[in-house]
């Protein structure tokens, strides 16, 4: 989610940089085509101010500062993510997985008595520890992802959750 969140920003921000420079052609015939861009801004309300290309200059002003917050917020969340521990434990409570919530895995304790039941046994415990942090994570990161959108007045499902 995260990296679709770096990609829709990415996607943002070039869309912006084509708008201002204009469309990269050779042909001068084809840069006055009659279509504006002036849409992906907000909309083409005649009393808005246009710059002269059309584009409503203050919607995109406002759609530059929201990408720029979302950006620094994002951050803010990434190193929050960062410091987070999350642990996971087997069913039986003998392995315990250690992760953070940006889903990296920080550490692995397997009760000593445990060893003794077998390979099969502790590789067994020690996927279902892994898989306990990395769902405690995915949900500390979708949780967090939806007070950042709606924090920023966009629905708190905008990736897909």
């Amino acid at each position: 989610r995260l990296y679709t969140l770096i990609i829709a920003l990415n996607l943002v921000l070039s869309t912006f940089s084509f708008s201002i420079l204009g469309p990269r052609v050779s042909s001068p015939r084809a840069c006055r085509s009659s279509q504006t861009p002036a849409m992906l801004f907000g909309g083409n309300k005649d009393s808005d101010k246009k710059d002269g290309n059309g584009m409503n200059m203050g919607s995109m002003m406002d759609s530059l500062k929201k990408a720029n917050e979302i950006g620094k917020k994002s951050k803010e969340m990434q190193e929050e993510l960062e410091k987070t521990r999350l642990e996971g434990f087997s069913a039986n409570k003998k392995v315990k997985i250690v992760m953070t919530g940006q889903q990296i895995p920080v550490s692995c304790e397997i009760d000593e008595s445990f060893l003794s039941e077998g390979s099969e046994a502790v590789q067994k415990a020690v996927m279902e520890a892994m898989v306990d942090s990395q769902n405690q994570s995915l949900k500390l990161m979708g949780s967090k992802m939806s007070e950042l959108y709606q924090g920023l007045g966009l629905p708190a499902n905008l990736m897909g959750k």
